[in-house]
């Protein structure tokens, strides 16, 4: 129930417009999200070793496709940040409510950057391409519903490009947020993925 709470919250303060409540608000999230990061995989550490696993081809196939789209993650997540990693948090806290770091990231006047073509086709790659190993209808519908990249609908019944919806003028801790909501998510239905087989007959 605390997780649901937590993504409804974090889905609905999407649409909301920037503030500093709402930033700081973000700043939470993300620390919650790494803290789960984490705890994901260590678990999943646990299961690779697990004899279960280690003979499972669909298995070691679906960590190896969730390692790489991560590592990817991790690289859109970093680049975002720039400079600013190397400084803390509470020193360069106003970069993080500016906009113009994802604004430049993603889009131009054309509409989008060859950085956001890119994280369309990973994630539809990604996506594609764990549909094809999981049998479970639940975690199917799991990954459909955090991994879509099809059009939004606005509440006047217009088609919204998702990067468009999700990240233009958005501030840099927002959309670092989602990234990491992003991580936490995949993690979370490799874990689930992995028990499953273990806990199988």
């Amino acid at each position: 129930m605390k997780k649901i709470l937590l993504l409804i919250i974090f889905t609905v303060s999407f649409s909301c417009e920037n503030s500093s409540e709402t930033n700081s608000m973000y700043f939470k999230f993300n620390d919650s999200f790494e803290n789960s990061i984490k705890i994901y995989k260590n678990q999943i550490n646990e299961s690779l070793l697990h004899e279960k696993i280690k003979h499972n081809v669909s298995a070691i196939e679906y960590n190896r496709l969730t390692q790489e789209y991560f590592k990817y993650l991790n690289e859109v997540y970093n680049n975002l940040k720039g400079e600013l990693v190397l400084y803390s948090i509470k020193d360069k806290k106003d970069h993080f409510w500016k906009n113009k770091y994802s604004n430049q990231f993603f889009f131009n006047d054309n509409g989008y950057t060859s950085r956001a073509d890119k994280f369309i086709t990973e994630t539809n790659t990604y996506r594609q391409q764990i549909l094809k190993l999981i049998k479970d209808e639940n975690l199917k519908n799991r990954i459909k519903n955090t991994l879509y990249t099809i059009d939004i609908k606005n509440r006047k019944g217009e088609n919204i490009k998702l990067l468009n919806y999700l990240y233009e003028n958005s501030s840099l801790i927002s959309v670092l947020s989602n990234l990491n909501y992003r991580k936490n998510a995949i993690l979370e239905v490799e874990n689930t993925y992995l028990k499953n087989i273990i806990i199988s007959e």
